[in-house]
Protein backbone atom coordinates (compact mmCIF):
# COMPACT_ATOMS: atom_id res chain seq x y z
CA UNK A 1 0.00 0.00 0.00
CA UNK A 2 1.55 3.34 -1.26
CA UNK A 3 1.90 5.72 1.42
CA UNK A 4 -0.34 9.12 1.04
CA UNK A 5 1.58 12.34 1.11
CA UNK A 6 0.03 15.20 2.64
CA UNK A 7 0.30 18.83 1.28
CA UNK A 8 0.52 21.74 3.49
CA UNK A 9 -1.56 24.77 1.19
CA UNK A 10 -0.32 27.17 3.85
CA UNK A 11 3.30 27.21 3.64
CA UNK A 12 3.87 29.41 0.78
CA UNK A 13 1.68 31.79 2.50
CA UNK A 14 3.65 31.59 6.13
CA UNK A 15 6.91 32.00 4.21
CA UNK A 16 5.83 35.44 2.53
CA UNK A 17 4.76 36.15 6.34
CA UNK A 18 7.84 35.14 7.58
CA UNK A 19 9.97 37.42 5.54
CA UNK A 20 7.38 40.15 6.04
CA UNK A 21 8.10 40.21 9.85
CA UNK A 22 11.75 39.71 9.39
CA UNK A 23 11.68 42.73 7.16
CA UNK A 24 9.11 44.79 9.44
CA UNK A 25 11.73 44.14 13.10
CA UNK A 26 15.06 44.61 11.22
CA UNK A 27 13.21 48.01 9.68
CA UNK A 28 12.03 48.59 13.17
CA UNK A 29 15.16 47.86 14.91
CA UNK A 30 17.40 50.09 12.83
CA UNK A 31 15.18 53.17 13.47
CA UNK A 32 15.08 52.67 17.12
CA UNK A 33 18.99 52.52 17.18
CA UNK A 34 19.54 55.45 15.26
CA UNK A 35 16.83 57.52 17.03
CA UNK A 36 19.20 55.99 20.27
CA UNK A 37 22.15 57.39 18.70
CA UNK A 38 20.66 60.78 17.83
CA UNK A 39 19.92 61.65 21.19
CA UNK A 40 23.10 61.03 22.54
CA UNK A 41 24.71 62.81 20.25
CA UNK A 42 22.72 65.85 21.05
CA UNK A 43 22.92 65.55 24.37
CA UNK A 44 26.84 65.85 24.31
CA UNK A 45 26.81 68.37 22.14
CA UNK A 46 24.68 70.73 24.83
CA UNK A 47 27.46 69.31 27.34
CA UNK A 48 30.53 70.43 25.12
CA UNK A 49 28.40 73.91 24.01
CA UNK A 50 27.71 74.46 27.80
CA UNK A 51 31.31 74.16 28.69
CA UNK A 52 32.92 76.19 25.40
CA UNK A 53 30.44 79.19 26.61
CA UNK A 54 31.81 78.95 30.62
CA UNK A 55 34.94 78.95 29.17
CA UNK A 56 35.10 82.15 26.80
CA UNK A 57 32.37 84.22 28.48
CA UNK A 58 34.56 86.42 31.44
CA UNK A 59 32.46 87.59 34.14
CA UNK A 60 31.76 91.88 34.57
CA UNK A 61 34.00 93.56 35.90
CA UNK A 62 33.61 95.79 39.39
CA UNK A 63 34.40 99.36 39.12
CA UNK A 64 38.46 99.68 40.02
CA UNK A 65 39.16 100.57 43.40
CA UNK A 66 41.79 103.72 43.92
CA UNK A 67 44.24 103.17 46.58
CA UNK A 68 46.43 105.83 48.31
CA UNK A 69 49.68 105.01 46.80
CA UNK A 70 48.39 105.57 43.29
CA UNK A 71 47.16 109.26 43.66
CA UNK A 72 49.96 111.59 42.27
CA UNK A 73 50.05 115.26 43.41
CA UNK A 74 50.82 118.16 40.89
CA UNK A 75 53.28 120.65 42.50
CA UNK A 76 52.09 124.39 42.02
CA UNK A 77 51.91 126.21 38.77
CA UNK A 78 53.11 129.88 38.42
CA UNK A 79 50.01 130.30 36.45
CA UNK A 80 47.94 129.87 39.39
CA UNK A 81 49.31 133.53 40.92
CA UNK A 82 46.47 136.19 40.16
CA UNK A 83 47.24 139.75 40.41
CA UNK A 84 44.22 141.70 41.34
CA UNK A 85 44.94 145.54 41.90
CA UNK A 86 48.05 146.31 44.39
CA UNK A 87 47.33 143.21 46.01
CA UNK A 88 48.30 139.78 44.79
CA UNK A 89 46.88 137.35 45.94
CA UNK A 90 48.51 133.54 45.63
CA UNK A 91 45.83 131.13 45.56
CA UNK A 92 46.82 127.39 47.48
CA UNK A 93 48.58 125.10 45.06
CA UNK A 94 45.31 123.03 43.06
CA UNK A 95 45.90 119.40 44.01
CA UNK A 96 44.62 117.13 40.94
CA UNK A 97 43.96 113.58 42.13
CA UNK A 98 45.13 111.38 38.83
CA UNK A 99 44.36 107.82 39.09
CA UNK A 100 46.82 105.45 38.24
CA UNK A 101 45.55 103.30 35.00
CA UNK A 102 44.85 99.82 36.89
CA UNK A 103 45.74 96.35 34.73
CA UNK A 104 43.21 93.62 34.83
CA UNK A 105 44.67 90.35 34.53
CA UNK A 106 42.09 87.57 34.06
CA UNK A 107 43.44 83.71 34.12
CA UNK A 108 41.12 81.10 33.29
CA UNK A 109 41.60 78.37 35.41
CA UNK A 110 40.65 75.04 34.66
CA UNK A 111 36.67 75.15 33.51
CA UNK A 112 34.58 73.40 35.31
CA UNK A 113 31.91 71.22 33.84
CA UNK A 114 28.74 71.12 35.53
CA UNK A 115 28.52 67.38 36.92
CA UNK A 116 25.31 66.82 36.99
CA UNK A 117 24.46 67.49 33.55
CA UNK A 118 27.25 64.70 32.61
CA UNK A 119 25.84 62.47 35.02
CA UNK A 120 22.41 63.08 33.65
CA UNK A 121 23.83 62.33 29.92
CA UNK A 122 25.92 59.10 31.40
CA UNK A 123 22.49 58.23 32.58
CA UNK A 124 20.39 58.87 29.41
CA UNK A 125 22.67 56.94 26.99
CA UNK A 126 23.09 53.80 29.84
CA UNK A 127 19.49 53.79 29.28
CA UNK A 128 19.62 53.96 26.06
CA UNK A 129 22.27 50.77 25.47
CA UNK A 130 20.03 48.98 27.94
CA UNK A 131 16.77 49.40 25.32
CA UNK A 132 18.94 48.48 22.33
CA UNK A 133 20.15 45.39 24.08
CA UNK A 134 16.48 44.46 24.70
CA UNK A 135 15.17 45.14 21.43
CA UNK A 136 18.35 42.70 20.32
CA UNK A 137 16.90 40.13 22.53
CA UNK A 138 13.16 40.51 20.89
CA UNK A 139 14.74 39.92 17.42
CA UNK A 140 16.82 36.98 18.23
CA UNK A 141 13.86 35.97 20.01
CA UNK A 142 11.69 36.76 17.14
CA UNK A 143 13.44 34.77 14.96
CA UNK A 144 13.52 31.48 16.95
CA UNK A 145 9.87 31.51 16.87
CA UNK A 146 9.98 31.97 13.26
CA UNK A 147 12.17 29.41 12.93
CA UNK A 148 10.39 27.04 15.27
CA UNK A 149 6.91 27.74 13.20
CA UNK A 150 8.48 27.11 9.58
CA UNK A 151 10.19 23.90 10.98
CA UNK A 152 6.06 22.65 12.45
CA UNK A 153 4.78 24.03 9.08
CA UNK A 154 7.35 21.71 7.04
CA UNK A 155 6.84 18.94 9.47
CA UNK A 156 2.87 19.29 8.55
CA UNK A 157 3.78 19.13 4.75
CA UNK A 158 4.82 15.36 5.18
CA UNK A 159 2.29 13.31 6.11
CA UNK A 160 2.59 10.85 9.13
CA UNK A 161 3.36 7.07 8.15
CA UNK A 162 0.25 4.76 8.00
CA UNK A 163 0.63 1.65 8.88
CA UNK A 164 0.66 -1.59 6.46
CA UNK A 165 0.26 -3.96 9.32
CA UNK A 166 -2.53 -6.40 9.61
CA UNK A 167 -4.96 -5.80 12.60
CA UNK A 168 -4.74 -9.34 14.69
CA UNK A 169 -8.50 -10.40 15.64
CA UNK A 170 -8.40 -11.06 19.76
CA UNK A 171 -11.29 -13.42 20.40
CA UNK A 172 -11.27 -11.67 23.78
CA UNK A 173 -13.91 -9.58 25.38
CA UNK A 174 -12.54 -6.75 27.09
CA UNK A 175 -9.09 -6.65 24.83
CA UNK A 176 -9.12 -3.69 22.67
CA UNK A 177 -7.00 -3.85 19.43
CA UNK A 178 -5.67 -0.37 17.90
CA UNK A 179 -3.19 0.95 15.65
CA UNK A 180 -1.59 4.32 16.97
CA UNK A 181 1.03 6.02 14.40
CA UNK A 182 2.33 3.08 12.66
CA UNK A 183 2.04 0.65 15.95
CA UNK A 184 -0.42 -2.00 16.67
CA UNK A 185 -1.58 -2.02 20.28
CA UNK A 186 -3.30 -4.57 22.04
CA UNK A 187 -4.82 -2.88 24.97
CA UNK A 188 -5.25 -5.41 28.14
CA UNK A 189 -6.86 -4.20 31.73
CA UNK A 190 -4.96 -5.51 34.42
CA UNK A 191 -7.94 -6.78 36.09
CA UNK A 192 -8.26 -9.41 33.29
CA UNK A 193 -4.68 -10.44 34.05
CA UNK A 194 -3.90 -10.28 37.64
CA UNK A 195 -5.94 -11.39 41.15
CA UNK A 196 -7.60 -9.02 43.05
CA UNK A 197 -5.01 -7.07 45.61
CA UNK A 198 -2.41 -8.68 43.70
CA UNK A 199 0.56 -7.17 41.38
CA UNK A 200 2.40 -10.27 40.85
CA UNK A 201 0.02 -13.26 41.03
CA UNK A 202 -1.68 -14.28 37.44
CA UNK A 203 -4.70 -16.19 37.91
CA UNK A 204 -5.81 -19.08 35.28
CA UNK A 205 -7.99 -16.60 33.19
CA UNK A 206 -5.05 -14.25 32.95
CA UNK A 207 -3.10 -16.86 31.34
CA UNK A 208 -5.81 -17.73 28.96
CA UNK A 209 -6.40 -14.11 28.00
CA UNK A 210 -2.19 -14.18 27.56
CA UNK A 211 -2.07 -17.06 25.65
CA UNK A 212 -4.44 -16.02 23.24
CA UNK A 213 -3.16 -12.34 22.98
CA UNK A 214 0.47 -13.76 22.06
CA UNK A 215 -0.61 -16.55 19.80
CA UNK A 216 -2.58 -14.20 17.74
CA UNK A 217 0.40 -11.78 17.46
CA UNK A 218 3.24 -14.30 16.79
CA UNK A 219 0.47 -15.65 13.74
CA UNK A 220 0.34 -12.21 12.10
CA UNK A 221 3.81 -10.68 12.91
CA UNK A 222 6.42 -14.05 12.65
CA UNK A 223 9.47 -11.66 12.50
CA UNK A 224 8.46 -8.71 14.60
CA UNK A 225 9.42 -8.21 18.27
CA UNK A 226 6.77 -7.40 20.73
CA UNK A 227 7.00 -4.80 23.09
CA UNK A 228 5.29 -5.53 26.62
CA UNK A 229 4.32 -1.87 28.45
CA UNK A 230 3.00 -1.98 31.98
CA UNK A 231 0.58 1.14 33.02
CA UNK A 232 -0.69 2.38 36.54
CA UNK A 233 -3.19 5.19 37.81
CA UNK A 234 -1.68 8.02 38.85
CA UNK A 235 -3.10 6.91 42.72
CA UNK A 236 0.38 6.18 44.16
CA UNK A 237 1.51 5.13 47.74
CA UNK A 238 3.61 8.08 48.47
CA UNK A 239 3.00 11.20 46.40
CA UNK A 240 6.56 12.19 47.25
CA UNK A 241 8.24 9.45 45.19
CA UNK A 242 7.26 9.81 41.34
CA UNK A 243 9.65 6.58 40.89
CA UNK A 244 6.98 4.50 42.52
CA UNK A 245 4.52 4.20 39.98
CA UNK A 246 7.16 3.44 36.96
CA UNK A 247 8.63 0.67 39.45
CA UNK A 248 5.15 -0.99 39.65
CA UNK A 249 4.09 -1.00 36.73
CA UNK A 250 7.81 -2.04 35.41
CA UNK A 251 7.34 -4.63 37.74
CA UNK A 252 4.15 -6.15 36.45
CA UNK A 253 5.13 -5.99 33.14
CA UNK A 254 8.19 -7.98 34.05
CA UNK A 255 5.80 -10.48 35.81
CA UNK A 256 3.85 -10.74 32.13
CA UNK A 257 7.06 -11.72 30.36
CA UNK A 258 8.60 -14.17 32.55
CA UNK A 259 5.20 -15.81 32.16
CA UNK A 260 4.97 -15.63 28.47
CA UNK A 261 8.85 -17.21 28.12
CA UNK A 262 8.20 -19.65 31.08
CA UNK A 263 4.92 -21.11 29.95
CA UNK A 264 3.86 -20.02 26.72
CA UNK A 265 7.03 -20.76 25.67
CA UNK A 266 7.60 -17.04 23.96
CA UNK A 267 11.05 -16.59 21.71
CA UNK A 268 12.85 -14.12 25.03
CA UNK A 269 14.59 -12.41 22.02
CA UNK A 270 11.08 -11.21 20.66
CA UNK A 271 9.89 -9.80 24.07
CA UNK A 272 10.74 -6.64 25.57
CA UNK A 273 9.28 -4.73 28.46
CA UNK A 274 9.02 -1.30 30.26
CA UNK A 275 7.31 -0.04 32.98
CA UNK A 276 5.48 3.72 31.73
CA UNK A 277 3.66 4.11 35.47
CA UNK A 278 0.81 6.78 35.09
CA UNK A 279 2.00 8.15 31.69
CA UNK A 280 -0.59 8.44 28.50
CA UNK A 281 -3.70 7.48 30.63
CA UNK A 282 -6.51 6.56 28.61
CA UNK A 283 -9.42 7.47 30.84
CA UNK A 284 -10.02 9.83 33.82
CA UNK A 285 -8.10 9.09 37.02
CA UNK A 286 -10.81 11.23 39.45
CA UNK A 287 -12.91 7.90 39.10
CA UNK A 288 -12.53 4.26 40.49
CA UNK A 289 -13.50 3.08 36.98
CA UNK A 290 -11.33 5.48 34.93
CA UNK A 291 -8.32 4.35 37.31
CA UNK A 292 -9.31 0.73 36.66
CA UNK A 293 -9.08 1.49 33.09
CA UNK A 294 -5.48 3.19 33.35
CA UNK A 295 -3.92 0.08 34.58
CA UNK A 296 -3.38 -1.82 32.10
CA UNK A 297 -0.62 -4.39 30.14
CA UNK A 298 -0.48 -3.26 26.29
CA UNK A 299 1.18 -5.64 23.78
CA UNK A 300 2.97 -3.03 20.73
CA UNK A 301 3.97 -4.28 17.78
CA UNK A 302 5.98 -1.54 15.55
CA UNK A 303 6.26 -1.60 11.93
Amino acid sequence: MQNKICTFDGVSGFCMLESCMRNFTLCRFRLTVFTALLVAAILLLTVCGCAICKKFTKPASATPSVAASDVTTLPPSTSDTVVRGSDAVTSSAATTEVAKPIVVSETISNVVVDDTALRAAKTRIDELERKVVSLEGDVVGRDITIRSLKQTAEALTVAKPVTTLPTPMIPVNGVEVKKVDGAVRVVVPSAMIFEDGTLDKIKPSGEDVLLKVVTELESNFPNKAIAVEGYIDSMSLDPNDPSQLLNLSAYQARVVVNHLINAARVNPEHLKMAGCGAASPIADNATEEGRAKNRRIEFVVVE
